[in-house]
């Protein structure tokens, strides 16, 4: 197992993970269907950043008061395209908030860890690996699919170009790499129907071992 957590009477912990239009989510939700308690860490990112935090007071010194919407949030889009491609943005952004993220994280996978019932819990994050949470779990389920389906899903979800969709695909980390750090690969290639059976086959065996 890629974490060092231990198991305590069945509570298991997965990070869920894989590149841009690879099925991520859609995984997420079939196993959230099957029983597991699914956390979207993006949504962990939105309140680090929430108006009043020190990460957004940092962000602010960081990039400006461009970053802000009228009513003092965070324009994420503008953030975005300051930080996309330009990789010293990037790291400062992610020197702010990361490390915020993952303490948040850890004090619930902790809490997890404490309670009496068992259970599965899944963290769904597309920076797993980067934000370093692939350490705090017990499992890592990498989801993956080929390039061309990514693209065209790119394509009709973002309403992007082939060229747009290329780039943005292109602009994050190889997959080779996350694909040796994980302890299970679920290749989405077919429909909804076989995604869910794949799912469903290896949620039931890490609960039976």
């Amino acid at each position: 197992m890629s974490g060092k957590a231990e198991e305590h009477g069945k509570k298991i912990i997965i990070g869920l993970t894989g590149n841009i239009a690879s099925g991520k989510s859609t995984v997420g939700k079939i196993l959230s269907q099957l029983g597991a308690k699914v956390v979207d860490a993006d949504q962990v990112a939105r309140q680090v950043v929430e108006v009043g935090t020190p990460a957004l007071q940092e962000l602010v010194i960081a990039f400006g008061e461009k970053i802000l919407n009228i009513d003092g949030t965070l324009n994420r889009k503008v953030l975005g395209n300051i930080v996309f491609g330009n990789n010293e943005s990037l790291e400062k952004l992610n020197n702010i908030t990361h490390p915020r993220i993952r303490d948040v994280l850890s004090g619930m996978f902790d809490e997890f860890r404490n309670q009496p019932e068992p259970g599965i819990l899944v963290i769904e994050a597309a920076l797993l690996f980067e934000t370093g949470l692939n350490q705090l779990v017990d499992q890592v389920w990498f989801v993956t699919a080929p390039f061309s389906v990514r693209v065209e899903r790119l394509m009709m979800r973002n309403e992007l170009s082939y060229d747009e969709s290329i780039k943005r695909i292109r602009s994050q980390e190889s997959e080779e790499t996350k694909l040796h750090k994980s302890d299970v690969i679920i290749i989405n290639e077919s429909d909804h129907e076989a995604l869910s059976c794949i799912v469903s086959e290896k949620y039931q065996e890490i609960k039976k071992n």
